[in-house]
């Protein structure tokens, strides 16, 4: 059965590793996107913690970070979906 018939049929793909490398390479490229946008957004806003204007706003803008960083390392560490590996 094709990929396109298994997935027409209801069934879905659970692992990233079993799929056809075309489609593995575009959802590599696409969790790297996913991975650099996440880190960079953290680190815009580790610059201005110190910045706000009372502690409520710097622990706003540090678990902002903290979330980012976070869901960068949940794709990181998910077994075969890291890119390059």
């Amino acid at each position: 059965m094709s990929i396109k018939d298994y997935l027409a049929a209801g069934g879905f793909l659970s692992n990233p590793t079993n799929v056809p490398p075309r489609y593995r390479a575009e959802l590599m490229k696409l969790t790297a996107t996913f991975v650099d946008s996440e880190l960079a957004g953290a680190a815009g806003f580790a610059d201005i913690i110190n910045l706000g204007p009372g502690i409520k706003e710097r622990i706003a803008a540090a678990r902002i970070a903290l979330e980012k960083t976070d869901h960068a390392d949940k794709v990181l560490t998910k077994p075969g979906l890291a890119p390059g590996k």
